[in-house]
């Protein structure tokens, strides 16, 4: 099976100045694989593109969803050109999703 790209998202952020919601970026990891020792537990054979942010919505926000996302790791995957590791709020998940060629999610789940 190929590696896996992982995103973890939370699309529920308000910013201070808009009340419209921003899709923030907790999490990007590729080359996951499955363990040697536990095939369901997955193993980087990279470091994090953005390393784990966990959870901490602003008090008094609106509940949050936390999505995870798993995409087949193409051969020839690179990040796209001009993308920023560390800028979180605003992530487009759609536009990188295209320019890496990453197709549909082979996984999600959320809470």
């Amino acid at each position: 099976a190929p590696p896996l790209v992982l995103f973890m998202l939370d699309p529920d952020a308000p910013t201070p100045d808009n009340p419209n919601r921003i899709t923030i970026l907790h999490a990007l990891q590729s080359s996951l694989v499955p363990s040697e020792e536990n095939p369901l537990q997955l193993t980087a054979n990279a470091p994090p593109v953005t390393p784990y942010r966990g959870p901490g919505p602003p008090a008094g926000s609106a509940p949050h969803r936390y999505i995870f996302l798993f995409y087949e790791e193409p051969l020839d995957f690179q990040l796209p050109e001009g993308f920023n590791a560390t800028q979180r709020a605003g992530f487009d998940l759609a536009s990188f999703v295209a320019a890496t060629r990453l197709g549909d999610p082979v996984g999600a789940v959320f809470f």
